[in-house]
């Protein structure tokens, strides 16, 4: 489960200023995961209380609950980039060694002695 899913399914619950201190939540993601909750009232200009209150509401115990939901949806970001990276690397390898394999040799050279070439796009 991830913080929106959450704010979705408290919203009709949530007041203005809990969703303005949600807001800066969402803003500042990596400063609420790494900081307390007296950090995060202060640079938020809510009261701890205030922050605490909307962690219930959300339906978490508490704000060390928040840190860690912030940080398993941090690490899950990284693996997906992680992933991503590698099957991109693998496609490209893919795709180079499909080049490599293909003789253009031939083509390259119809196309060197074709007296008029034509060329066909979409778009």
């Amino acid at each position: 489960m991830n913080l929106e899913t959450l704010e979705n399914e408290h919203f009709s619950e949530l007041n203005e200023t809990d969703k303005e201190i949600i807001q800066f939540i969402n803003r500042n993601r990596a400063m609420v995961r790494e900081s307390s909750l007296a950090a995060v009232a202060t640079k938020s200009l809510f009261s701890k209380s205030s922050i605490f209150r909307v962690c219930q509401k959300l339906g978490l115990t508490g704000f060390s609950q928040l840190k860690y939901l912030l940080q398993e949806e941090a690490n899950q970001v990284q693996d997906v980039n992680i992933d991503f990276v590698s099957q991109t690397v693998k496609s490209v390898l893919w795709m180079s060694n499909q080049f490599k394999s293909t003789k253009l040799d031939d083509i390259y050279k119809i196309l060197n002695d074709a007296n008029n070439v034509f060329i066909y796009s979409t778009g």
